[in-house]
Formats: C-alpha cells, sequence, structure tokens
C-alpha cells in the first residue's frame, strides 16, 4: 500500500540572494532525503520561492491560503509601521484557523540575566529595529490589529534564553 502526502512549501524573500541560499539548501536536502516518508506515507514536497516584501504580498499570494505562516526573526529586521503590515499581510493570508508562528527577539526578564547586558549594545548598533521589540511587545501589535481590522486572533507566548527570545503562536479565529 503505498500512500502519499503532499505538502507545499512558499518560502517568501525581498532579497534574491537570500532565495538563492535557501534554493541551494533544499536541494542539498531533498537530494539525501529524496525518499521522504513520514508515517509510512511517502511526502510529495512542492517549494516555490517568491521574490515579494512581506509588508505586502498581494501580488504573490492570495486571501486564506496557507494552513501555517512563519515569521523567524524577520520583525526586528523592519521599522514598526513595515512590521505592524508585515504581520496584517501575513495573517491575511493565512487560513482560518490557521497558525502564524513568530520566533524573534525579546527583552531578558531578568536585570542579572547577562545576556541583556551584551545583546543591548549589539542590537542596538546592528540591528537598530531590533530595540524596537523589547519596548513594544508583539501582543500590542495583534491588539491592534484585532481592533482595526476586526479580527479574532488568538495567542500563545513562550520565552527562551531567560526572555532572550520568543515564540508566539497566533490563531487566526473566525468571530
Amino acid at each position: 500500500d503505498d500512500q502519499r502526502c503532499a505538502c507545499r512549501y512558499n518560502i517568501i524573500d525581498v532579497a534574491p540572494v537570500q532565495l538563492q541560499n535557501t534554493k541551494s539548501k533544499i536541494d542539498a536536502f531533498l537530494t539525501t532525503h529524496s525518499d521522504t516518508k513520514k508515517n509510512g506515507a511517502h511526502m510529495d514536497m512542492n517549494i516555490d520561492l517568491l521574490q515579494s516584501d512581506s509588508s505586502d504580498m498581494s501580488a504573490a499570494m492570495s486571501d486564506g491560503i496557507q494552513d501555517i505562516s512563519y515569521l523567524f526573526f524577520l520583525l526586528h529586521e523592519q521599522p514598526k509601521h513595515v512590521r505592524l503590515q508585515t504581520l496584517a499581510e501575513t495573517i491575511r493570508i493565512t487560513k482560518e484557523n490557521g497558525k502564524i508562528v513568530i520566533v524573534d527577539y525579546h527583552k531578558p526578564t531578568s536585570n542579572v540575566n547577562p545576556f541583556r547586558y551584551i545583546m543591548y549594545p549589539i542590537l542596538t548598533y546592528l540591528e537598530p529595529f531590533a530595540i524596537d521589540l523589547w519596548r513594544e511587545p508583539i501582543s500590542d501589535y495583534i491588539e491592534d490589529l484585532n481592533e482595526k481590522h476586526n479580527w479574532h486572533i488568538t495567542m500563545e507566548k513562550k520565552l527562551y534564553f531567560h526572555g532572550l527570545y520568543q515564540k508566539i503562536v497566533l490563531i487566526k479565529r473566525t468571530i
């Protein structure tokens, strides 16, 4: 009995060099894992690499097409207005009851965490928008977007490495 399941990945980046790097890694992975199985079923993976601005993906993606959307260390790279547009666009492209997983920096929870003092100057000078995530929690943005768009996005947040990093899982619910 040859069971098959298919999955589609849409990877978006604004920088062509990042898409090329990703393509090289995917090609290497697929070469070494050509007979990918999950729970005894063969998996067909379709991967699209799309060059697009995360704050306006209208040309690349329709409403509600993604089961799961990931924002992996992206929001700290963007000024606040772009960050808010990126969150709104990601919610737009995610299906009802779909998930949005965000991993990014967070203000350490303890004053005795040595990385608080090591990372602050690094982030201030090398990642100028990262400190925004220390000052304004992403959860505040979600509350604002819920009100503005009349959405009902639920949120679960976990902190790692004494609060230096955060993982937020949003679920796009119907009202």
